[in-house]
């Protein structure tokens, strides 16, 4: 059986348009069942914005085996909406796939993702099924790598791993946080300056606590050598990404690859080197001095 697909929308109704198109023209598309959530407006502006993102679904009812939209009356915020939306699904099922509205898709996403739930549906040492990746040098282009760190940038899990976390994890003791600290650095120097925002509620993340999930169970995320999405959302009107995209890929809309999956769960250093990069210090004070510079 085909994994349910979540999709959040909000006041950004050309985004929500694309993604459905992008979403109907992969293998798969006719056979597979889609909600689509979309959050509730914070003011009269947004309200117009957030009928027109309800609005942008209609046409897309038959191209899906299913189309469910579901309207939140009041808003909750992504992180809140994704939570309670995922759980809702995951209620009825026993994987899903999760996707943002501005995000793009290639047309073999769905039967990667698919593909990946069942292989290692049964494999405990994995949490999630990542979409997107940076380049990397070195690997197969239709392999796969492992990292501790899940993306939230088209994403898919179980229902046993996801009633696991704990969205209100903090270390008990300073011991425990030290550990903490050590293992998410792995996952990328960024992690825990994050998750200390996010305890402080400087920010509010359901990414940074899935991934402190990951991270304490030690769990690897999958992610396909060559990407299955692209992140459109750098503009204007976003909520959390401004400017431009900082990550490169290497994106190709029309992909149609055979993975070949990876039974034997190990972590390769120069794959995580070159990961983890993008999430560095050197790596975001470069890219603030590029825009500057531009």
């Amino acid at each position: 059986m085909l994994a349910k697909v979540c999709v959040f929308g909000f006041n950004r109704p050309h985004h929500a348009e694309n993604l459905l198109r992008s979403l109907s023209a992969c293998k798969l598309a006719e056979k597979t069942d889609v909600v689509f959530i979309v959050d509730g407006p914070r003011n009269k502006k947004e309200s117009v914005l957030c009928l027109s993102t309800l609005d942008s679904t209609q046409s897309f009812e038959r191209l899906f085996k299913s189309l469910t939209v579901i309207k939140r009356e009041s808003n909750f915020g992504l992180a809140k909406s994704l939570v309670s939306g995922v759980s809702q699904v995951l209620n009825e099922c026993e994987k899903v796939i999760v996707l943002e509205d501005d995000l793009v898709l290639t047309t073999d996403f769905l039967k990667y993702m698919n593909q990946a739930l069942d292989y290692y549906k049964n494999n405990d040492e994995i949490g999630s099924i990542s979409a997107f990746t940076t380049p990397i040098v070195g690997l197969d282009a239709e392999s796969v790598y492992f990292h501790p760190r899940p993306t939230s940038w088209g994403w898919a899990t179980w229902r046993d791993r996801w009633d696991k976390c704990d969205w209100s994890y903090s270390p008990s003791s300073l011991l425990e946080e030290i550990v903490f600290w050590f293992k998410s650095r792995k996952a990328g120097q960024d992690v825990y300056r994050m998750f200390k925002n996010n305890s402080k509620k400087k920010i509010n993340s359901w990414a940074i606590m899935w991934t402190a999930y990951h991270i304490t169970h030690d769990l690897k995320s999958v992610c396909p050598v060559t990407t299955r999405v692209r992140n459109n959302g750098f503009d204007s009107d976003a909520t959390h990404c401004f400017g431009m995209n900082p990550f490169p890929s290497n994106f190709q809309a029309q992909t149609d690859l055979d993975t070949r999956f990876v039974r034997e769960v190990l972590f390769d250093r120069k794959v995580i080197k070159q990961i983890n990069y993008y999430h560095s210090n050197i790596f975001k004070f470069k890219n603030k001095l590029r825009l500057i510079l531009k």
